[in-house]
C-alpha cells in the first residue's frame, strides 16, 4: 500500500475532522467511521471517501434545529443526538456506495472490521 502522505499534517486533520463529525453525529454510520480504515486504503480512496462525506453534509446539513436534546447524559459526552429526517437508511445507500465499494477492494485487509460497517442480516 502507498502511504505516501499519512504522515502529513493534512492527513491527521483530516482523521481528526472526521472524528470530530463522528462525536457530534454530523454523519451516520458508515460514513462516521470511514476514517478508522484511513491508514489501510490509499489517498485516492480517501479523497473519493471524502467526496461522498461532503455531498452527505451538502444535501444534510447540520443545523440547530436538527438537534434535539438527549435524555441520557453522560459525563464526558456530548448533550444532543442528531434528528434524522425520516428513515435515513432508505437513502442513505446513495452515500455509502463507495465505502463498501473501498471495503470490498480492501477486502483481504479489511474482512474483520466489515460488519462494523455494513452488518449482516440475521
Amino acid at each position: 500500500r502507498n502511504s505516501v502522505g499519512k504522515n502529513s499534517p493534512q492527513y491527521h486533520t483530516t482523521c481528526k475532522l472526521m472524528e470530530i463529525m463522528r462525536v457530534g453525529e454530523w454523519l451516520p454510520p458508515p460514513l462516521s467511521n470511514a476514517h478508522e480504515v484511513f491508514d489501510v486504503i490509499t489517498p485516492k480512496e480517501i479523497s473519493s471517501v471524502l467526496q461522498s462525506v461532503w455531498n452527505f453534509l451538502w444535501d444534510f446539513p447540520p443545523n440547530q434545529e436538527s438537534f434535539i436534546e438527549s435524555p441520557n447524559k453522560l459525563p464526558h459526552s456530548h448533550n444532543y443526538k442528531r434528528n434524522w429526517p425520516g428513515n435515513i437508511n432508505t437513502f442513505l445507500t446513495a452515500y455509502t456506495t463507495i465505502v463498501k465499494s473501498i471495503l470490498h477492494r480492501n477486502i483481504v485487509l479489511l474482512a474483520p472490521v466489515y460488519t462494523r460497517y455494513f452488518p449482516t442480516a440475521q
